[in-house]
């Protein structure tokens, strides 16, 4: 279940990316200046930029969690991307944001319900992208195939195959919806593994308080281990603008603490930490007004205590990868940090920098 809530990130990113428009040159206003504040036709421009840091976010969470890719990799694949995205916006760009106006519109005024006439709208808005969003899938798996090695392309394609079957399912959500077939408390991206059958049984489909607490716990186990670990590392290496070599030690130090994290976070360990998240959200949300309080204690000393060697791994690795700058690293950086103060008239002393440098440790 991790791996499928997971993959409805880049889904979401991808409906992003067909929402937003390309970059487009200003327009002069035939009023002059008389009209200073007034709508925008577009209110997000796809930039090269942009694309790039879209890609970059999702190609961690599609591969960098499993796969530590080196720099040229990295950029190689950041770069495909991007022209893929730029495409697609120039191309589809005017359908995607009528889609994402829509759905934001619609939760509105709505109140985060989806009423059958919304869910008819819904559908035959995204009728169009599904093709569009197909192909973006496949050209992303098409460029791992041409600039990573065959492990790392390999791993990526199965993340891939998740993420297919998200917009499978969104897909026929929303062919559903197109019919006027909503269900109380849906919404277009939550709980999309539902669609995909057999996710949960139908008990559980018709509890919403434990589907929520459900749905946060997988989320809190998200923050645990080497995924936060990898996207530590691509901070540190961005902040300290580490070269090759001390990237290439960060790799290693990475893939050292995963194998040693996945002998601790085994099958069992992962469904006792939810179990326990669950519970504690249950207790959280719906029973605040009752004497629970020795249980959630209980509750969280033994998730301190289950997920203490993975925190001990996880302080031991980012004091390992925080040892690979070196110390004009460090005082760049924190002169960056200081300029940006000055730029918006903050002054960084030097114990707001020391300050700074231990939210990285």
């Amino acid at each position: 279940m991790r791996d499928i809530a997971r993959a409805t990130v880049p889904a979401a990113t991808m409906v992003l990316v067909l929402a937003v428009s390309p970059p487009a040159a200003a327009q002069g206003d035939a009023q002059g200046d008389a009209e200073l504040m007034r709508p925008t036709e577009r209110g997000l421009r796809l930039t090269p930029s942009l694309a790039r840091a879209l890609s970059r976010s999702w190609l961690f969470e599609t591969s960098q969690r499993e796969v530590t890719l080196n720099d040229e990799q990295e950029a190689a694949m950041t770069e495909a991307m991007a022209r893929r995205m730029m495409q697609l916006a120039h191309a589809n760009g005017e359908k995607g944001q009528q889609f994402l106006e829509y759905m934001i519109e619609a939760m509105i005024t709505g109140e985060g319900k989806v009423t059958p006439e919304m869910s008819r709208e819904f559908g035959q808005r995204w009728a169009p992208l599904a093709p569009v969003a197909d192909g973006l899938l496949e050209g992303v798996g098409q460029d791992a195939r041409r600039n990573l090695p065959a492990d790392a392309a390999e791993q990526l394609e199965k993340n891939l195959s998740e993420q297919r079957k998200m917009l499978d399912a969104l897909d026929a959500r929303m062919k559903r919806w197109a019919e006027g077939q909503v269900e109380e408390r849906e919404s277009p991206f939550e709980d999309l593994e539902s669609e995909l059958g057999g996710g949960k049984d139908t008990e559980e489909k018709r509890n919403p308080a434990l589907e929520n607490a459900e749905r946060f716990a997988n989320w809190q186990l998200e923050q645990i281990g080497p995924a936060q670990w990898a996207a530590f590392l691509a901070g540190v290496k961005y902040f300290f603008k580490f070269d090759e070599q001390q990237s290439a030690r960060g790799r290693e130090l990475l893939e050292d603490y995963r194998r040693q994290a996945k002998v601790v976070m085994t099958d069992d360990w992962n469904r006792r930490v939810r179990r326990n998240r669950v519970q504690l959200n249950l207790l959280g949300w719906h029973m605040r007004d009752q004497p629970v309080r020795p249980w959630r204690h209980h509750l969280e000393r033994k998730y301190e205590e289950t997920i203490k060697p993975i925190k001990e791994l996880g302080r031991a690795f980012r004091a390992k990868v925080l040892a690979l700058a070196t110390d004009e690293q460090r005082e760049a950086a924190l002169g960056e940090v200081r300029e940006k103060a000055q730029e918006h008239g903050m002054t960084a002393e030097e114990a707001d920098a020391g300050l700074f440098l231990r939210v990285y440790e």
